[in-house]
């Protein structure tokens, strides 16, 4: 195959009427959950979402955990089982990798995510200190085997099932192509939405590394959808979207992998229609995926869940048998008022329950130590907390469960 970056072609599909109606729909849709939210709770979310973002982007690779076991491992608890502990690393890597990304993108809005050191910096940032065998790449008869470097672009040449990536000596033109294209400072309206989604798949066609493309570029996507101003973009996480379609996902990416099917289908080496279906699938995702959450994001909604998990954590009578803490009646009113307003003071709290100012110290200290609210310091207000074990019931089905069987994948998926 040719190994210039003319190869790649077409970049952006031919912006049709329906991915054009799908983009603006996507920005618009997006930008309503802003209005869902308070700022504040708002940024608590979009953290606890970047577990959520880790679970669902590893479980596409095979690895599957849990957000309690992710958790754990945020907090330096780890399982006593090396598999396991080895799982957990990988979430921590990831998690931390996206709030470093998070971090440069509010201090540098302009960031050029679309450049090759940026996406190698990603690379570098998840997988340094990864347990070895997750940078180990075998072939499948076994005769050759290499192991990753923690941001370095690969030097062998691969087979993923029926894809052949470019050449290895050929990978930094192709990232160099990748970056002239999909530079959003070049790109107006709806083309920046369809970069996003078309430089998912180029940069999963190129390979860039032996290792760790496809986490790789889904933590990319995640950030080249912040790049380019998508508001309400945290609040939703495109991973579950592509997780709970992953066949339609990795069908989509390798039909657009096809060559160009006679001389309706584009100028270039690949599929015109193939790529603009993928761009299809991707924006439907996300569209799917905004849907869900602001659905879940209406006051009524969520007071509605909130309860719910409250009334399962009540008070028992004794001799009961619950494994969940139990909590106090008042539970639910101060988390709805903490979570709809994103602050609440503590000397509001009495007032907010009809209770005197003892009680209201012992049932804010309760939610406290279960770690359902949080508090810089004794005289700041409080803030919503939102562990796991919450965030699942205050958000039904964000964890889907016809995953939970899924085990890691064996090593050798690539053929040098």
């Amino acid at each position: 195959m040719s190994t210039t970056p003319s190869a790649m072609e077409p970049l952006l599909p031919r912006p049709t009427a329906v991915l054009r109606d799908l983009s603006v729909e996507v920005f618009k849709a997006s930008s309503r959950l802003v209005a869902r939210v308070h700022p504040v709770t708002g940024k608590v979310l979009a953290r606890a979402l970047r577990n959520v973002n880790s679970y669902y982007s590893n479980l596409i690779e095979g690895h599957h955990t849990s957000l309690l076991d992710i958790e754990r491992a945020l907090a330096d608890d780890y399982a006593r089982d090396q598999a396991t502990r080895d799982l957990q690393t990988l979430h921590r890597l990831h998690v931390q990798a996206q709030a470093e990304v998070d971090a440069l993108l509010d201090a540098r809005p302009d960031l050029p995510v679309w450049e090759t050191d940026f996406v190698i910096g990603l690379h570098r940032r998840f997988f340094t200190d990864a347990p070895a065998h997750f940078l180990m790449q075998s072939s499948r008869n076994g005769t050759r085997s290499a192991t990753d470097r923690p941001g370095e672009l690969r030097t062998e040449n691969v087979r993923i099932g029926c894809h052949v990536p470019p050449d290895a000596q050929a990978v930094p033109r192709f990232m160099e192509r990748l970056a002239e294209a999909y530079c959003a400072d070049r790109l107006h309206g709806d083309d920046r939405l369809l970069a996003v989604a078309a430089s998912h798949h180029r940069l999963l066609w190129v390979h860039p590394f032996l290792e760790g493309n496809g986490r790789v570029a889904r933590l990319f996507t995640h950030a080249f959808l912040r790049r380019i101003g998508l508001d309400g973009y945290g609040l939703w996480c495109i991973s579950r979207g592509l997780a709970r379609r992953e066949q339609a996902y990795k069908q989509a990416l390798a039909l657009a992998d096809g060559p160009r099917q006679g001389d309706l289908d584009g100028r270039g080496a690949h599929s015109d229609k193939a790529l603009g279906d993928f761009c299809r699938f991707f924006l439907e995702t996300a569209l799917d995926q905004i849907s869900y959450m602001d659905g879940l994001l209406t006051l009524d909604q969520v007071a509605a869940n909130i309860h719910n998990f409250c009334a399962r954590s009540a008070p028992r009578t004794p001799g009961a048998s619950n494994d969940r803490p139990a909590l106090p009646t008042e539970a639910a009113t101060i988390l709805t008022t903490v979570f709809q307003h994103g602050e609440l003071p503590k000397s509001a709290v009495p007032a907010l329950i009809n209770a005197s100012e003892r009680k209201a110290r012992d049932v804010v200290k309760t939610l406290l130590t279960e770690g359902l609210l949080h508090t810089a310091h004794h005289k700041a207000p409080l803030t919503i907390a939102l562990p796991g074990r919450a965030i699942t019931e205050y958000f039904p089905k964000l964890i889907f469960p016809e995953q939970t069987a899924m085990t890691a994948s064996a090593p050798g998926a690539s053929e040098y």
